[in-house]
This record gives C-alpha cells, sequence and structure tokens, in this order.
C-alpha cells in the first residue's frame, strides 16, 4: 500500500482527523482548532460556542472544517447529492484534492455525526477514516460511487479542490456535462413523445381499418342474408306455383272425370230409350 498520512480518532476529534488526513499531515492540533473555533462567529443565541462541543474535546462543525481547510489555499464546495451521478466526473479529475464528508449514525436516542475523508493521491482514492486502524483504497470509481451510494441517504458531502480557479473549472465542467445530459434528457423525452404519438396513430389507424372492416363483413353479412331471404321467397312462390299447379291439374282431372261419368251417362240412357222404342 502507499504511504500516506492516516491520523487515528480520538474523542470526539473526528473532524480534525478528517482535515489533517485531507492535509496529509498534522495541519492542525486540537488546540488550534478549538481557537479557531472561538474566533467564528456563533449565530446562534447560545451563550456556547456552536462550531466545537461544550469540553473542547470535538464535535466540530462544518463551517469550522471549511475555514481550516480554505486557510490553506483549499477550496470546499457542497455537492448536491440529488446528481449523485454527477461524481463520476469528480472522481476523474486530478484537480481535486478529495471529500470531506459527514454521516448521521443514530443509535438508540442518540443521533451523532462523524466526519471522515476520502482522500485522491497519484488518480487512485483513499478512504482515510479516523475510525478505521488501517486506510483502505477504492479499486475503482465504481467501487467508490458504490460505497457512497450504499450510505447516501445519511451522507452529507463536500468536495475539497486545491484551490479557487481549480474548483471553477472542474464545476464549470460538471455544469456543462450536467446540461448536455438535460439536453440528451430532453431529445429522449422528446423522442419518447414522438414514439408514443406515432404509437397512438398507428393504433387509431388500426381502429379505423378494424372498423372498417367490421363494417364491410356486417355489409356482407346482411348482403348475404337478403340473398338468402330473397331464395327463400323465391322457393316459396316456386313450391306454392307448383302447388297451384298440382291443385289445376287434380281439378282438371276431376272435371274430365266429371265430363266422361256426364257423357256416359247420356249413352246409357239413350240406349234404354233406344230399346224400349
Amino acid at each position: 500500500m502507499q504511504d500516506l498520512y492516516h491520523e487515528k480518532q480520538t474523542l470526539m476529534l473526528c473532524g480534525l482527523c478528517a482535515v489533517n488526513n485531507l492535509l496529509q499531515k498534522q495541519q492542525y492540533y486540537k488546540k488550534s482548532m478549538n481557537e479557531l473555533a472561538e474566533q467564528l462567529p456563533n449565530v446562534s443565541n447560545s451563550l456556547f460556542n456552536q462550531h466545537s462541543s461544550l469540553f473542547k474535546i470535538g464535535n466540530y462543525s462544518a463551517d469550522l472544517l471549511i475555514t481550516a481547510l480554505e486557510l490553506v489555499g483549499k477550496k470546499v464546495v457542497y455537492f448536491d447529492k440529488r446528481k449523485i451521478e454527477n461524481l463520476q466526473i469528480i472522481f476523474t479529475d486530478h484537480k481535486v484534492l478529495g471529500l470531506l464528508l459527514n454521516r448521521v449514525q443514530k443509535s438508540f436516542f442518540i443521533t451523532t455525526n462523524h466526519w471522515f475523508a476520502i482522500l485522491q493521491k497519484n488518480q487512485k482514492w483513499y478512504n482515510l477514516d479516523g475510525k478505521l486502524k488501517e486506510y483502505t483504497s477504492f479499486d475503482s470509481y465504481n467501487q467508490l460511487m458504490d460505497f457512497i451510494k450504499k450510505d447516501l441517504q445519511n451522507l452529507s458531502i463536500f468536495i475539497v479542490y486545491n484551490d479557487m480557479i481549480q474548483e471553477q473549472n472542474a464545476y464549470q465542467q460538471v455544469e456543462n456535462f450536467q446540461q448536455n445530459s438535460d439536453k440528451k434528457q430532453i431529445n429522449i423525452e422528446q423522442e419518447l413523445i414522438d414514439e408514443k404519438l406515432q404509437q397512438a396513430d398507428n393504433e387509431i389507424f388500426n381502429q379505423q381499418e378494424q372498423q372498417q372492416q367490421q363494417e364491410q363483413q356486417q355489409q356482407q353479412q346482411q348482403q348475404q342474408q337478403q340473398q338468402q331471404q330473397q331464395q327463400q321467397q323465391q322457393q316459396q312462390q316456386q313450391q306454392q306455383q307448383q302447388q297451384q299447379q298440382q291443385q289445376q291439374h287434380q281439378l282438371d282431372y276431376i272435371q274430365q272425370m266429371n265430363n266422361q261419368e256426364h257423357i256416359n251417362f247420356n249413352e246409357q240412357t239413350q240406349n234404354q230409350t233406344f230399346k224400349e222404342t
């Protein structure tokens, strides 16, 4: 492992360890940090200094740690963790000194805050948490991202730059990346809208086609029904005609038979008359 300065935490001096570990030397001591805390304005109405604990054993505020870093030429910027993916740009920027992180820890009814540092050196990142017996390294940017995302809800993140110009350049790079991402997102959203509109048009067209097909089928069915009805009517008419013809034939036959009988009767009558005479 690389030879790094790794200060271990004592008492509640996690903030002091985090600052010194970022600076890679014992730049500040408990006494000098407490003196700096006394110099900062106390914005609350409390009689006690809000930048350190009552008994001067640590528990330093973010304002105090940021001031301590700025006094030695560093620039500290709060990172909006809602844009967590932008950290990928920061991880690859060799101008970034490291990350100053604060983790909220809840235990039973007590809530505490723990400061620790993640340092970048020679394009590699190291976890210099003062609670660790030995510092650890991250094998990749993805591993570092996973480490931060795992506890993101409880973390506050500060980016530490070496000076203002570097910070502005890096910030501009992140902003440009965000703007490009926003433009890409807008284009993607517009494409999705166009695709949905096209799908809606296709659905309407398909529905209209289906409706037309259904109407055509209904018309065909109606025509078939009409044809069937006409055929049935024709068949009925033919049957009626046949029945009428049969009836007429029967009547004619009966009439013929009657006529024949009448003729026969007359002949018989004449023959009898002739015999009698």
